[in-house]
């Protein structure tokens, strides 16, 4: 007997995006069919934002929240108040433990509510990080399941100018020399990923072209060549995205099994 699979059935996953050219990339084919897949712009009306984290707080219906990218800092919250709505959104998943995932600014965003600080580099004489470098799995790294298809690549796109302590009871799962949290775990299923494994092509172009300012001053980092490196290591990128993305929804079928036995035993349904 087969069980067949409809629409209705796959679990919902909520996607905060705070920039129109910071998208799930690579992400969406390996979601969509897997998933329903609800997108939610942070940026816009912060009053509309903040009002539909309040309805999504209180029904509590999502089994999972991933959270994007943006060019704005966590650290300027009074001027960027939708990142407070961020937080408040994070923090009520967390509550529930269902399956988290923020990458970029999501990855600050979620360090923060977990109570880790995040920092502006250059406080702790750090330069921006721009460009494509490797990074290095820590212990945990090697054997997390998320990144077991990470333990072996060239490159991958770093974008910030901020970043943050680990909170307490996390797990660091990569690093670079030059920051070191570029990726972390904190209880069975929240992920953050501090650098940019999401992206295409013409992403990086987009930012190229809409944040070259990002860029100014630094001599390393030549435009054309970063887009040029795009063509190469963003194909090798992916099968690592299909990997991490394949775990994530593990997890979130496995929280939402979990979940509903736990309904019925307090029920007593059968």
């Amino acid at each position: 007997m087969t069980t067949s699979t409809t629409p209705e059935s796959l679990p919902q996953i909520l996607v905060v995006q705070h920039a129109e050219l910071e998208h799930l990339g690579t992400l969406e084919p390996c979601l969509a069919s897997v998933s329903r897949l609800r997108l939610m712009l942070a940026y816009g009306n912060v009053e509309n934002y903040a009002r539909t984290v309040d309805r999504i707080v209180r029904e509590g219906a999502y089994d999972a929240l991933i959270v994007l990218g943006g060019a704005m800092s966590l650290l300027e919250r009074d001027v960027h108040q939708s990142l407070n709505e961020t937080t408040r959104l994070l923090r009520a998943f967390l509550r529930r433990d269902v399956p988290v995932l923020g990458i970029g600014l999501g990855a600050q965003a979620l360090a923060w509510s977990l109570g880790g600080q995040v920092w502006a580099g250059r406080t702790r004489g750090r330069s921006r990080e721009m460009g494509w470098y490797p990074i290095s799995l820590t212990p945990r790294g090697r054997v997390d399941p998320a990144f077991r298809g990470f333990r072996e690549i060239d490159s991958v796109l770093h974008w910030h100018a901020d970043s943050f302590d680990l909170p307490s009871g996390a797990w660091r799962l990569a690093e670079t020399d030059l920051y070191a949290n570029q990726a972390f775990r904190w209880g069975r299923w929240a992920y953050g990923v501090q650098f940019h494994m999401e992206v295409t092509g013409q992403m990086v172009a987009d930012w190229v072209d809409s944040r070259g300012d990002h860029l100014a001053g630094m001599k390393r980092v030549d435009p054309d060549i970063l887009v040029a490196k795009a063509v190469r290591y963003c194909p090798l990128l992916k099968p690592r995205v299909e990997t991490l993305t394949a775990f994530f929804v593990e997890c979130v079928n496995t929280a939402r099994t979990e979940k509903q036995r736990a309904y019925i035993r307090s029920t007593g349904e059968k």
